[in-house]
């Protein structure tokens, strides 16, 4: 009995944990951003998916909320939002009833690494940066922002093997069609992390020049269509 009781302590407290991370997280993946949607309207507020990486991370803390939701027999039956699913968890009976199971440990050690991931995009570590998710369990990849990839990464979490460039390659994909917008500093800090050589003052450049539009602002900066700058890091092969 101690035994459960540490390891319902143990899971209660990590699973609250992520409950005060992910208001966070949301934020960051559906800030507010000012789109102007023609030259004759004015220009309108609309929560627009400007951080890829956090979408990513809300998509897996789900998958795993749902997993544990599962393990401890609860019907997630419109519940569409992480958010509620780790709130039901939230719950000293169904944490009792987690720390019952056979895979306690692994169940911790899931937990651990959410944390981990969740904790790298509200509290940012310069040292690491995101290059896509894990082929086998769909969770983050992160490695030392060095200049050098190493061929092969291991995921922390299902400990399988992915090949670093193929990771990066699904990622800058799904870039292209994600209708992801936001400033000249932070889209090229987004690109930065998929392997493009992309610059705030080179974005900037395009702009001064007309080779690329801003579509709105924020805080009194332009904003702009990541597919855009795509599009001109492909056509201009600058940096």
């Amino acid at each position: 009995m101690p035994r459960t009781d540490h390891n319902h302590n143990e899971i209660h407290t990590r699973i609250h944990h992520l409950c005060t991370l992910t208001p966070t997280l949301h934020e960051i993946a559906t800030k507010r951003v000012n789109l102007a949607h023609s030259a004759a309207s004015n220009t309108a507020s609309a929560p627009t998916p400007i951080n890829l990486t956090a979408l990513d991370l809300l998509n897996q803390l789900e998958a795993l909320a749902r997993l544990l939701c599962a393990s401890a027999k609860i019907d997630t039956t419109g519940h569409h939002d992480v958010r509620q699913l780790l709130a039901t968890l939230d719950d000293d009976t169904i944490c009792h009833t987690l720390a019952e199971r056979r895979d306690t440990t692994h169940i911790i050690r899931l937990l651990d690494t959410a944390i981990r991931h969740a904790t790298i995009l509200t509290d940012p570590d310069p040292t690491k940066r995101y290059i896509g998710v894990c082929a086998t369990c769909g969770y983050g990849l992160w490695i030392a922002d060095t200049d050098t990839l190493p061929e092969t990464i291991i995921c922390s979490t299902c400990y399988q093997p992915n090949h670093t460039r193929t990771v990066i390659q699904a990622h800058q994909l799904m870039l292209r069609t994600a209708g992801t917008v936001d400033t000249a500093a932070n889209l090229a800090t987004l690109l930065k992390g998929c392997g493009y050589p992309a610059r705030r003052k080179t974005i900037s450049e395009w702009k001064r020049r007309g080779k690329l539009t801003a579509v709105g602002e924020q805080d009194g900066k332009p904003l702009y269509a990541l597919a855009d700058v795509l599009a001109l890091l492909g056509a201009d092969g600058t940096n």
